[in-house]
């Protein structure tokens, strides 16, 4: 199979792309979705992508979205692969974008090479019956909604990290 694996982190993409080269893939790289898209315009042969969320320029969420909405990609099965985004929220959110499988990082390789076979799989055999996706005004609000999620919490922990360093001094 012909594969995207989409990843800011380059221990990350070596990881993945080694455990998915190891059973006799293809595998492209990406850092972020911009570059997915890029790649993918020059490879027409992708078979499935693989991409994490957090990311610059084009997070995963909006990478899988576009891939939806476009004609030429839109059966493109995308598994996202996240450590940040892990909550039931966020996994409600990867499937509204498109998504055919949501894993958490980090996930056994046996899980990522089953998603990848699976959903390569399934868009051969047609699509999936339930493929509609929400309106976009909806996933919109939900993307946004997850997006200002991450950020309080980060922002929280920046609080709490500002506060233990002062009492420090």
């Amino acid at each position: 199979m012909n594969l995207l694996i989409v990843d800011d982190n380059s221990t990350n993409l070596k990881l993945l792309k080694y455990t998915l080269e190891s059973e006799g893939h293809k595998v492209w790289e990406a850092a972020d979705g911009l570059e997915a898209l890029k790649t993918l315009e020059r490879q027409k042969n992708i078979d499935c992508v693989v991409t994490d969320v957090l990311m610059p320029h084009m997070d995963g969420y909006m990478l899988t979205y576009t891939l939806h909405k476009q004609p030429a990609t839109s059966s493109l099965p995308v598994i996202i692969y996240s450590a940040t985004y892990d909550s039931a929220v966020d996994e409600k959110l990867s499937y509204d974008v498109g998504a055919f499988e949501f894993i958490k990082k980090p996930a056994p390789a046996k899980d990522i090479l089953a998603a990848v076979l699976k959903a390569v799989k399934e868009k051969k055999s047609g699509p999936k019956k339930d493929a509609t996706l929400p309106g976009e005004l909806e996933v919109m609000k939900e993307y946004s909604a997850a997006l200002i999620q991450k950020l309080e919490e980060k922002n929280n922990e920046l609080v709490k990290r500002t506060e233990e360093l002062t009492n420090t001094i």
